[in-house]
């Protein structure tokens, strides 16, 4: 039987997990619980999963795991996300794991029933950039078409700051989104998300 984990105990879970993924931490699930998500968590050994559950219309509810499930999950954790899922009505599990693409994974994922989805949730791939040393390290760690692109912008004016103004950044990236043809949150939607994550 799956063990069901409540925030606390789905925390004390991820401090074992360097590696987890921010969509898998008890914050992101609180942030999505106020946006109408049902959040489980489940875990089994050194594997885990939050899960987010979404009514959608005719009554259908779908569950997810963003960036996740957590540790060598595949395929003993399935019966454990088969039943959770179940249990809260989903019709169907949508799986975004962590990492690049790996043909390998994906066909382990296909040969367990899953499809792959003309449609991703989370952007496909992130980028990391270790921002030890000074500026120019920095610079020097990049491709030299990146360091190219930097300066020119700076010469163009583009300049970067610490900056906490919710409701500009909330309508920046509404009018950014509608520009450039994606979704976006309500401006409301990053102000709940800075107060969940932002340091007291």
């Amino acid at each position: 039987m799956p063990s069901h984990l409540d925030r606390d105990s789905w925390g004390n879970f991820l401090s074992r997990c360097p590696e987890a993924h921010l969509l898998q931490s008890s914050a992101w699930g609180e942030l999505k619980a106020g946006y109408g998500w049902e959040i489980l968590r489940v875990a089994s050994g050194d594997a885990g999963a939050q899960v987010l559950v979404r009514r959608l219309p005719l009554g259908l509810r779908l569950a997810y795991v963003p960036m996740g499930p957590i540790g060598d999950w595949l395929p003993d954790l399935l019966p454990d996300l088969d039943t959770v899922c179940r249990g809260a009505g989903a019709f169907a599990l949508k799986i975004e794991p962590d990492g690049p693409e790996d043909p390998g994974l994906a066909a382990d994922l296909q040969a367990h029933g899953f499809r792959p989805s003309p449609h991703s949730i989370q952007p496909r791939r992130s980028l990391i950039v270790d921002l030890r040393g000074s500026e120019e390290d920095v610079l020097a760690r990049m491709h030299q078409k990146t360091r190219y692109n930097i300066r020119l912008a700076a010469k163009n004016g583009v300049t970067t700051r610490t900056w906490d103004d919710l409701a500009t950044f909330g309508q920046m990236m509404q009018q950014t989104a509608a520009r450039n043809g994606f979704g976006a949150h309500q401006p409301s939607y990053y102000a709940d998300a800075f107060d969940h994550f932002h340091p007291l």
